[in-house]
């Protein structure tokens, strides 16, 4: 009876172990070295917009833009943690009272649209559009009182106040299938987005160890189906493109840290530990 007990034990302590060797940090005015960090959940008005636009057409290629603060960071399992100085839900504007920050993101993706409707050029109209990301870039900033880089409050409205910060994690957008919009009128209707993409920066003295890849998940909304959100009338990006549509967006945002090589031996030796011991086992009986 030891034994058997004692096989799922180890195995728990291996994976605990390895769990604990992967886990991210975050580090801020309200934390230090907070652990496990998995990453953000943007505010629910944050924005995209998408040029040219808006009445899209079969094969339009698109550039969408997207901006947002943070409402809370995330825990590995669940949960978040307690940030009682970080600034939630732009526009806000102005300068940082003592102590206070904010987290913001910006990022651009190349997009190809499909309706199913027709040759290239043929009009969406009414149907859904789909989107497929040729590519694209993300970059996440901390920004807070006294900050050498500037420390304005990010405008959701403006869009202002997103790129002054503190630069702690960088990214790309892999090709593939981002997202769909359904229209319900000419300026009404929902949809989501999400990308996946490697890592390229990690900001050592506020995120830890260097994290590897992420996915983003989005809901977009747009006209009757918005709720607290006020369209922008410019972008992080510079002014309003002429020709554009815009949608109101909730997005969540997830990291993945880089496995370390000692800790996927320790984890592979804990394994082969309890595999030999099992059929050791079953040689002897």
């Amino acid at each position: 009876m030891k034994k058997k007990i004692l096989r799922p034990l180890v195995a728990t302590m291996a994976i605990g172990l390895c769990s604990s060797a992967f886990a991210s940090t975050i580090t801020n005015l309200d934390l230090v070295a907070a652990t496990p960090f998995n990453g953000f959940d943007w505010s629910g008005n944050g924005t995209v917009v998408s040029t040219p636009g808006p009445a899209y057409k079969n094969g339009d290629a698109v550039t969408s833009y997207y901006f947002a603060d943070a409402k809370t960071l995330d825990k590995v399992g669940g949960g978040s943690f307690i940030t009682p100085n970080m600034i939630l839900g732009a526009p806000g504007g102005g300068a940082f009272a003592a102590g206070k920050y904010e987290y913001t993101v910006v990022a651009t993706l190349s997009e190809i649209i499909s309706c199913g409707v027709g040759p290239i050029g043929t009009p969406c109209g009414a149907l859904p559009g789909f989107f497929t990301a040729l590519g694209g870039t993300w970059d996440v900033y901390y920004d807070y009182a006294g900050n050498a880089f500037g420390d304005t409050i990010a405008n959701q409205i403006t869009g202002t106040g997103f790129t002054d910060g503190t630069k702690v994690l960088s990214g790309l957008v892999d090709p593939g299938f981002a997202g769909v919009f359904v229209p319900t009128s000419a300026t009404s209707g929902t949809g989501s987005f999400s990308f996946e993409g490697p890592v390229t920066y990690t900001n050592p003295t506020y995120i830890s160890p260097d994290q590897w890849r992420t996915n983003a998940t989005s809901t977009l909304q747009r006209g009757t189906f918005t709720t607290n959100w006020t369209a922008p009338t410019g972008t992080p990006f510079g002014a309003l493109p002429p020709s554009n549509i815009t949608f109101q967006a909730d997005a969540q945002q997830a990291l993945q840290v880089v496995p370390e090589p000692t800790s996927v031996a320790l984890f592979g030796i804990a394994l082969l530990g309890v595999f030999a011991r099992s059929t050791r086992r079953k040689q002897l009986s």
